[in-house]
């Protein structure tokens, strides 16, 4: 189970990619034991959504799950910089677990951990329906490093698509 790379809006886009089962550099407790290098021919600046795969077999003693929440690590040179992940699949051969990740423009090494930091502190979250509609409201305490918001819905609780987006920003509705 390697990678799947949706390419954001743009140019077109070129990619190698692999994975192995050893990580070359140091990583948090609670990492999958998977390193997958991806690599871009040419810079082409998208926002792309990175989807990794896995089952509950590769999870072994690592102390890492796909039923508590995953980020996704990218090697900047110095450390992971962890994105938060949304998690589909049941984690069988025929179900694997995706862990599914949007915003990248840069590539290399990436890991899966449990382990990281959300750039958002919310402090309070609703969404209401209404005639058909849902309303979302947040405020946040923190935007750490935040870009926008991007919004995502799913007829069945496993898989979603982006619908917007909002610029970062502490308070919105």
């Amino acid at each position: 189970f390697p990678v799947t790379i949706k390419p954001g809006t743009g140019p077109a886009e070129s990619f190698t990619a692999n994975v192995t089962n050893t990580i070359t550099n140091t990583a948090p407790a609670n990492t999958l034991q998977k390193e997958w290098t991806i690599e871009e021919a040419v810079a082409g600046g998208n926002e792309d959504t990175l989807r990794f795969a896995w089952t509950i077999t590769d999870e072994g003693a690592s102390g890492f799950s796909g039923a508590n929440p995953v980020f996704v690590g990218r090697w900047n040179g110095t450390a992971y910089e962890f994105t938060a992940a949304s998690v589909s699949g049941t984690g069988v051969a025929a179900d694997p677990y995706v862990a599914k990740a949007f915003g990248f423009t840069s590539f290399g090494k990436f890991i899966l951990s449990n382990s990281g930091n959300l750039p958002v502190r919310f402090t309070n979250l609703s969404a209401v329906r209404n005639a058909g509609k849902v309303t979302v409201r947040f405020t946040n305490a923190t935007e750490l490093d935040v870009v926008r918001y991007v919004i995502e819905r799913s007829a069945d609780g496993r898989d979603f698509s982006a619908i917007g987006s909002l610029n970062a920003y502490r308070d919105w509705e």
